[in-house]
C-alpha cells in the first residue's frame, strides 16, 4: 500500500493526473492477478507449467505497455501477474489481497489529491491558454521575432496537450470541444504570426492584432471586454496578405470558442 502511495503521488503532481494513473494502475494489477489466479487454478501444484504458460500474456501485457495512452497498465499487469506466480506460497488467496492492497493505497491516493493537495488540471490549462494568448499578443507587439517569446509559445502549446486529457478526467472540463478547437485556433494563429513578425509592418497591423488578443486574454481571467479587430489590406505582397487573412480568422476562432463556453 505504501509503494501504491508513494509511486503515485511522486509520478505525479496534478489531480487529473493522479486519477489516470490511478486507474491505470488499478486496471493493470486486476488484469494481472485474474490471469495469475486462473494459472494457479489450473497448475496449483506444478508452477513451472504455470510459467510457462504465463509467457503469452506476458507478451500481450508487452504489447499492451508499448501503447503511450495504456503503457502503465501493461507494466503493472506484468509485474502483478510474475510477483504472484514468484512467490512460493502464493495461491488465489495471495492475488486478492494483492488486488485490495492496491486498492486501499490507491483509495489514501485519491483522498490526499482531493482533499489534502488538491492541484487541478483544468484550473493549469485555462492559465496555459491565456498564457499563450499573451505570449501572442507580445509576439505581434515586437517589432521582428523574439526566439524567446516563441519557445514560451511552442512549451505552453505543449503542455496544454498534457494538460486536456487530465482535466478530462477530473470530470469538470467545459466544452472540451471548444477547448479542442481553440488549441487548434492558437496553434494556426502562432504559424501565421511567425510568418507575418519576418517581414516589415507598413500599416501598424500587427499592434491591433496584440490589443485583440490582450483583450481575449483578458476574458479568460474574468474581463469581459469585447475585442476590436484590425480592418483592410496588410500589404501589397500577396503571401503576407493572404497570411493576415488567415490569422485574423484564427483570432475570430478564438473568440468564438470563448463566447461558446
Amino acid at each position: 500500500m505504501v509503494i501504491t502511495v508513494v509511486m503515485v503521488l511522486c509520478t505525479e503532481s496534478r489531480t487529473g493526473g493522479i486519477v489516470r494513473k490511478s486507474l491505470q494502475r488499478f486496471s493493470g494489477t486486476v488484469l494481472g492477478a485474474v490471469v495469475a489466479m486462473a494459472l494457479l487454478a489450473l497448475f496449483p501444484q506444478e508452477r513451472e507449467w504455470g510459467l510457462l504458460c504465463s509467457l503469452p500474456a506476458l507478451l500481450a501485457f508487452g504489447a499492451l505497455s508499448a501503447r503511450p495512452d495504456q503503457s502503465y497498465v501493461g507494466v503493472m499487469a506484468a509485474v502483478t501477474l510474475v510477483m504472484v506466480l514468484l512467490e512460493p506460497t502464493s495461491d488465489l488467496f495471495f492475488a486478492l489481497r494483492r488486488v485490495l492492497q492496491i486498492m486501499l493505497g490507491l483509495g489514501v491516493v485519491l483522498i490526499v489529491s482531493q482533499l489534502v493537495l488538491p492541484d487541478h488540471a483544468r484550473t493549469r490549462l485555462r492559465r496555459s491558454l491565456a498564457a499563450v494568448l499573451e505570449d501572442l499578443s507580445e509576439m505581434a507587439r515586437e517589432s521582428g521575432p523574439s526566439e524567446a517569446i516563441e519557445a514560451r509559445i511552442v512549451s505552453s502549446l505543449s503542455e496544454q496537450r498534457k494538460l486536456v486529457p487530465e482535466a478530462r478526467m477530473e470530470g469538470e472540463l467545459v466544452g472540451p470541444e471548444e477547448i479542442e478547437r481553440f488549441m487548434t485556433a492558437e496553434r494556426r494563429a502562432f504559424r501565421y504570426l511567425y510568418i507575418l513578425s519576418q517581414a516589415p509592418d507598413p500599416t501598424g497591423f500587427l499592434p491591433r492584432v496584440a490589443q485583440g488578443l490582450r483583450t481575449l486574454a483578458g476574458r479568460l481571467h474574468g474581463v469581459d471586454a469585447p475585442p476590436e479587430w484590425p480592418t483592410g489590406e496588410y500589404s501589397d505582397d500577396p503571401v503576407h496578405r493572404v497570411c493576415a487573412q488567415r490569422l485574423l480568422e484564427a483570432c475570430r476562432a478564438l473568440e468564438g470558442c470563448l463566447e461558446a463556453k
